[in-house]
């Protein structure tokens, strides 16, 4: 048994990566177990889809329009669509292109946390804890299983990162803190939320190099000047083709919005999501105690941690877990930070939902990890009773959501979702949209469902002009593709009475359960 133990102490870093590989793999294999249907897709995801088979069929990074020519894609980075284009240029489905990336893109993100935390912490338990967080984190399986750019946005921003502390931790490497520069670049390239990542790697050398102000910014501008150039290039591209930042533009006055109420009460329902027994027993002891009673425990733990530490030199080991711990929470903060930002300023504010504070959620699992085991010093004959504290954390987590992970394996599995779902694969009103002549104006009150399918964007309908006749469209005729359950969910029952009146004003040749098809003159 004695041996046992020393062989395991001897090879505790292979037995760790090969762990770490073999929780990867079994990451890859969730993605491609819950996109049995596909990937789930809706409009953005339709749109980066889209301009890769057009770009694969040499039109160009374009997008088509109602009117039935192209645009520049601006409104989204070109990263995702430019590396989809790849597979589909040599003759791969564009759904099972994304779906085998994005299923690597986790199993790689899965192993990057894992070995970050483990070069960086040297702390078993950190390790296992954070992996096994990762692995069975709903919100990351749901992102991941979307055909969305976030999946290699993780990759590469986690990826900069850990090659950024890798260079600066002793000695200065310069080819990685150029490689990090690069991938820091690119991430903004796969989602304009990147610059979080790059404002990381211009930042953290400037604090944890040695030398004069001169030297330091000196040896950041190895990172930075690739980190700047690659968004800078693309950002000058775009402002020439639209005048905007990525399609946005700025609001100033009375526009701004000030009034962060939804955008709190927003947050705060994806974040009780990632947290078990929140929300439970909240006579006992209110949601919110809960959770500062969390952020408590957690400050608390710092700073025993922070205590503990001592720089006794340049390569102390602790000095390494200080920089690794800064690095993951300087990117929660930028990316927290540029969120919000957006929200007031951009014209086009961002969603307040799972997807885009995902990287939020892998962030701050990897912090606990970080800061969970940072106490280095306070041991019970080896017995670290934090990083213990944050392991029980942890299994309860898991076993808190299994439930529900289960069941949404099973749905994602048997029925999908999005325009990839079982139902949509099995509409006659989607196929005889399909059908339609392409030479007559289409429009529609779910445009985005009958552009993916079918690569034709049509014009947006609004519903209750034309149920009074109103046809704002810029032709003659027109096929009008109507579906049901839009109607009811944004009108409710008044979106009966209009799909009935739109009626009187063209003639309906298809109709089933899901809608109908009818030709209009004006």
């Amino acid at each position: 048994m004695h041996k046992v133990i020393i062989f395991i102490q001897k090879k505790l870093s292979i037995l760790i990566t090969i762990g770490l590989v073999l929780a990867a793999i079994l990451s890859i294999t969730r993605i491609i177990h819950a996109t049995n249907y596909g990937p789930w897709v809706f409009s953005d995801a339709t749109t980066y889809i889209w301009t890769a088979i057009n770009l694969a069929d040499g039109k160009g990074l374009v997008i088509q329009n109602p009117s039935g020519s192209y645009d520049v894609l601006t409104w989204h980075p070109p990263l995702f669509s430019l590396l989809l284009s790849i597979p589909i240029a040599v003759g791969a489905n564009a759904l099972q292109s994304v779906r085998w990336i994005n299923a690597f893109s986790f199993g790689i993100t899965i192993f990057l946390g894992g070995f970050g935390t483990w070069r960086y912490t040297r702390s078993f338990l950190a390790t296992l804890s954070v992996t096994a967080l990762t692995v069975f984190a709903i919100d990351l399986i749901y992102v991941f299983s979307g055909a969305m750019s976030e999946a290699i946005f993780f990759v590469l921003g986690f990826g900069a990162l850990i090659l950024l502390v890798e260079a600066i931790q002793f000695n200065v490497k310069a080819s990685l803190m150029i490689m990090a520069g690069i991938l820091a670049g690119l991430s903004y390239l796969a989602r304009y939320t990147g610059l979080a990542f790059v404002s990381v790697v211009v930042l953290l050398p400037m604090l944890f190099l040695s030398g004069s102000f001169r030297q330091r910014l000196r040896t950041m501008l190895l990172t930075g000047i690739p980190a700047v150039i690659i968004p800078a290039a693309w950002s000058v591209f775009v402002y020439l083709n639209n005048g905007t930042i990525g399609g946005r533009s700025m609001l100033a006055g009375e526009n701004i919005r000030l009034n962060l109420t939804d955008y709190i009460q927003n947050f705060w329902d994806v974040m009780t999501g990632w947290i078990p027994f929140i929300l439970r027993g909240n006579h006992i002891l209110p949601a919110e105690w809960k959770f500062g009673l969390g952020v408590l425990i957690v400050m608390v733990v710092l700073v025993i941690g922070w205590q503990s530490y001592r720089k006794k030199s340049s390569h102390s080991a602790q000095r390494v877990h200080i920089i690794w711990l800064s690095t993951i929470g300087l990117f929660l903060a930028a990316y927290l930070g540029f969120h919000i930002l957006s929200y007031i300023f951009s014209s086009a504010a961002p969603e307040v939902d799972r997807r885009l504070l995902s990287p939020l959620l892998l962030s701050v699992i990897i912090l606990l990890g970080a800061i969970f085991s940072l106490p280095r010093q306070i041991s019970i004959k080896g017995f670290r009773p934090f990083e213990w504290l944050f392991l029980i954390y942890a299994i309860i987590s898991i076993l808190y959501f299994h439930g529900s992970l289960r069941l949404f394996l099973y749905d994602q599995h048997y029925y999908g979702m999005g325009y990839t779902s079982k139902r949509w694969e099995d509409s006659e009103l989607v196929r005889k949209a399909i059908q339609l002549d392409t030479s007559t104006l289409m429009a529609s009150n779910n445009e985005e469902i009958l552009f993916f399918h079918s690569g034709r964007f049509p014009y947006a309908l609004d519903l209750p002009q034309a149920a009074r006749g109103e046809m704002t469209l810029p032709a003659d005729e027109a096929y009008l593709v109507l579906f049901r359950q839009d109607v009811v969910y944004f009108y409710g029952e008044d979106g009966k009475d209009y799909l009935q009146s739109v009626r009187q004003y063209c003639d309906v040749f298809f109709e089933d359960n899901e809608g109908y098809i009818c030709y209009w003159e004006r």
